[in-house]
Parts: structure tokens; sequence; C-alpha cells
């Protein structure tokens, strides 16, 4: 009786040459950067969502996605600062290589990293939402949200595709509750932001600097938030 909704979307996206910002170790602690094609980048996967009237007072909603993305082909792509240390060993271009194949240094601190998995992009990623209200008396209610993300954890580092900071699997968690009137003329919330926590990790065996890495900026999302929020509605 038209109390749930849903929609489900199949979806391969394949995008050729495109275009990402690289960088090149140039020894310890040092990088040069560039921009170079990509020769071909693939994101496929199912892409789902659905909500509920339960009922006249409380609404459930879910949505999420399974992705599978893949560097189909990327074969100019800058090394990490790890690969470039063992580039003698590994698959990075060691200067040798580098002369060896083109006849210059052109190619050292490159790799092909074709087949590698897409950057940001988590294999899977799920949203909880539940709305819920309840009235007091005749003239006010309470109000209830809260959204809840449950995602893979996923490289972030598009340049370098480095894991020295990157995502882990993780719930973020967010919480609104408040008071209003039934005629939702105003309302009063108090508001929290990834209660939990959950953002970004360095990750210091995958850092050959000695000093750590000191210059990279996160956003306030990876941190706990609240406030109180008042809304009005001119009618």
């Amino acid at each position: 009786d038209g109390a749930p909704n849903y929609n489900i979307t199949l979806f391969q996206v394949t995008i050729s040459d495109l275009q990402i910002a690289t960088t090149v170790p140039t020894g310890l602690s040092t990088q040069s950067s560039f921009s170079t094609n990509a020769g071909e980048q693939r994101t496929r996967g199912i892409e789902f969502d659905g909500r509920w009237a339960a009922t006249d007072r409380l609404t459930l909603g879910i949505n999420g996605a399974l992705m599978d993305g893949v560097m189909v082909s990327f074969k100019g792509a800058g090394c990490t600062d790890a690969e470039f240390e063992a580039a003698a060993t590994g698959p990075c271009i060691s200067t040798a290589e580098s002369i060896a194949q083109f006849g210059n240094t052109s190619g050292e601190g490159l790799i092909d990293r074709s087949g590698y998995k897409a950057p940001r992009t988590p294999d899977w990623k799920f949203v909880v939402n539940v709305d819920w209200w309840y009235p007091i008396g005749d003239r006010y209610k309470y109000m209830f949200n809260s959204t809840t993300t449950f995602r893979d954890g996923y490289i972030w580092n598009v340049e370098a595709f480095d894991e020295v900071i990157k995502y882990d699997s993780g719930v973020i968690a967010n919480l609104n509750v408040g008071l209003g009137d039934i005629d939702e003329t105003w309302s009063v919330m108090l508001w929290g932001r990834n209660i939990l926590e959950t953002g970004m990790k360095y990750y210091p065996e995958f850092d050959v600097d000695p000093a750590g890495r000191v210059d990279n900026a996160l956003s306030p999302r990876n941190w706990f938030s609240y406030g109180v929020q008042f809304q009005y509605n001119y009618n």
C-alpha cells in the first residue's frame, strides 16, 4: 500500500585516458609531481536503496553498494616511497632499468599499476537510517534520527597509491535528537557527527621517512563533533 519503496541499479563505468596527478620520489623525503593519463579505469557493481514506513511515526531506510574498482591499464604511475627505496629488487623502475629501457633516466621511479585496485573505491558500503518521532501532548513532539554508515577500508591517496594514510573498515554514526511543534513550524535539535571518530589512520610501517609524515591535511569529519541547530519555517 505504498509503505515501502526500493531501487536497484547495476552499473559499469569505464574511463579511458583518465588524467591523474602522480608523484615520483627523487630521494628520501623528496618528490616530483606531474600529471599523467591512466590508460583505463573500470568500476562496476550494484547500488540499492529502500525506505519503509514501518508505522506512522517510524521510517527505516537502507542504501548501499557493492563495488569492484580496478586500474585496467596504468603503466606510467609513480612509485610509492617504499617502492622507490626497493627499486633494485621490486617492480619500481630503477635508474639502471630506465637507462636500459629508454636510454635515459626518464622512467626512473615509475611503475606499472595495471591490475591494481582503484583508490577511493571501497568494496562495500551500507547506510542505515532511522527516523522516529513521538507526540508530547497536543502541541509538541520528540524527534530522533540516526544515520549509521558501515564501510569497507580503501586507499585514499590517488597520487601515490601508498598505504601510509588510509581508511580502515569502520562504522560512522551520526545522531540527531530534538524537540519541535506538531505543525513543524520550529524545532531545536542536538546533533552529533562521527560519534565513533572513524577516520583516516596513519601506518608508520609504510612510511620510509624517519621523521614521519607531517604534511597531510585531514578533514574535520575525521573527528567527533556536536552542536545545536534551531530551525524555523516561515509559512
